[in-house]
């Protein structure tokens, strides 16, 4: 097998007081991944993998998924997808809470490294990386040039960047489309692990909305090959 450590950010529970990501919602993170359910269905995050955990980890953010790509060009063909727990120091690590992710089945070789979140803009990695049954780390969070594509990531300050918040509809772009998602849960006050929720602070407030806002007005748009 493959074996990687990824490091990422997320916009939405980012704070630079100590370049960190919240654990908010740590209480209502399922122990099940999410990428099952219906509101990912035939959407670029639809995944059904049975990775769980006993109890979540007390540093756990939420659920990613992060995918190993190969072809070209396009980077389109998917040969190894894995539900993992992303920390708030940016590690994204295996349900034990700890171990970079190992991919078994596949051979040493050089793969593009993708990264989605339920309500963030995916990113791929900006060109294939060699990876080996040792550990290769890989940092998204610390170059906008790690990632693939023009503004693959938000500048999130501090020479940081992070994933875009604002895509509720995981369709891999931050439209109107959003925004109405949000403003129906807004009014039914939704709380707690809400697709919505895009500061990922258990809530459905204005301050998701003002993230939304921000990032429909540059078009922020997934630069993943093949979303949307």
């Amino acid at each position: 097998g493959v074996t990687i450590s990824v490091k990422i950010l997320l916009e939405g529970p980012y704070s630079s007081t100590g370049d960190s990501l919240r654990t908010s919602i740590n209480g209502n993170v399922p122990l099940s991944q999410p990428y099952g359910e219906s509101e990912f269905t035939s959407t670029p995050l639809e995944y059904s993998g049975s990775e769980s955990v006993i109890s979540m980890p007390a540093l756990a953010v939420d659920w990613v998924l992060v995918q190993l790509r190969t072809g070209s060009p396009g980077a389109q063909t998917i040969v190894g997808t894995k539900a993992a727990l992303l920390l708030s120091d940016g590690s994204v690590v295996d349900t034990d809470g700890l171990s970079p992710l190992t991919f078994d089945a596949l051979a040493s070789g050089s793969y593009y490294v993708v990264v989605f979140q339920r309500n963030h803009l995916g990113v791929m990695s900006a060109s294939s990386v060699s990876l080996t049954a040792s550990t290769t780390i890989y940092d998204f969070s610390n170059s906008s040039a790690k990632a693939f594509g023009a503004s693959p990531m938000k500048d999130l300050g501090s020479s940081s960047f992070g994933l875009w918040a604002g895509d509720p509809s995981v369709d891999g772009q931050v439209t109107t489309s959003d925004f109405n998602q949000w403003l129906t849960a807004t009014k039914a006050a939704l709380v707690g692990y809400q697709i919505t929720d895009m500061n990922l602070d258990g809530g459905v407030t204005a301050a998701d909305f003002n993230l939304w806002l921000a990032n429909t007005k540059v078009a922020a748009l997934s630069k993943v090959p093949g979303v949307p």
